[in-house]
């Protein structure tokens, strides 16, 4: 039932307001009272230079009262309110670029570049075939013979043959100590901060982050949502780059 109004209910300042706070700056406090509707209406919007006083708006709450009755309560600051930070909802999302790094066997590197095939497998093969030769032979970065039907002797310097390219120049660095070397790949982030828990997940996938470094393919590598102190959502997705993904092993999207 509609509640029967007598007199004016227009909004009037009630004998509450006025109430002055000092912390670590000073706020003003404004009250009202009439009909609810009436006071929606009236409801500033934060930042505000409330009746152009020189006083912003820092905070507004309407409270329903019965009869159809509301209070409206206003608080004002002198400084105007900081603009919109970047984490607060509903902003454009952040973006970040970080860079992994990856340790990959020798075998890998750009000593065997130019090499593909069986020419690459044949020279992973010598290499395989210097690691189990006898230690005389290995100094010397020697293999058995390819065309030998028995096993080769380590005393009979025949039954050896010297490593060709590209094993010869990774037997050398394995000798040194070097048995890897690392790579570099872009990992492409994104944080979205929203008021409600986000959907999440796509990780394994190969597809395309919202921004790339040219040159790599990327696969989704992580989505996390995480709720905050003050009630909102951080999501955070990643996409890490490289020169390929096997499409047998993770799908594309």
């Amino acid at each position: 039932m509609k509640p029967k109004v007598i007199g004016s209910a227009e909004p009037q300042e009630s004998h509450e307001s006025g109430s002055i706070t000092v912390e670590q700056s000073i706020t003003k406090t404004l009250v009202y009272r009439g009909l609810y509707g009436a006071l929606e209406a009236m409801i500033p919007a934060r930042g505000t230079d409330w009746q152009e006083g020189g006083l912003f708006v820092q905070r507004a709450a309407l409270e329903p009262e019965a009869g159809g009755m509301g209070k409206l309560t206003v608080t004002l600051a002198q400084d105007p309110p900081p603009a919109a930070d970047a984490w607060d909802p509903g902003q454009p999302p952040i973006h970040e670029i970080d860079w992994a790094r990856l340790e990959k066997p020798i075998q890998g590197s750009r000593l065997t570049s130019g090499y593909t095939g069986q020419p690459l497998q044949d020279g992973i093969d010598e290499l395989e075939a210097w690691r189990n030769s006898p230690q005389q032979r290995r100094r010397r970065y020697e293999i058995p013979r390819g065309d030998l039907h028995r096993e080769a002797d380590p005393n009979t310097d025949s039954d050896w043959q010297g490593l060709g390219s590209p094993a010869l120049p990774l037997a050398k660095k394995i000798a040194a100590g070097t048995e890897s070397y690392l790579v570099f790949s872009p990992i492409i982030s994104r944080t979205t901060v929203t008021l409600s828990r986000p959907a999440t997940g796509g990780c394994g996938t190969i597809q395309a982050p919202p921004f790339a470094i040219a040159g790599y393919v990327y696969l989704k590598v992580a989505d996390t949502a995480r709720q905050q102190a003050d009630g909102t959502w951080q999501r955070t997705e990643q996409w890490q780059g490289a020169d390929k993904w096997d499409e047998d092993l993770y799908e594309k999207v």
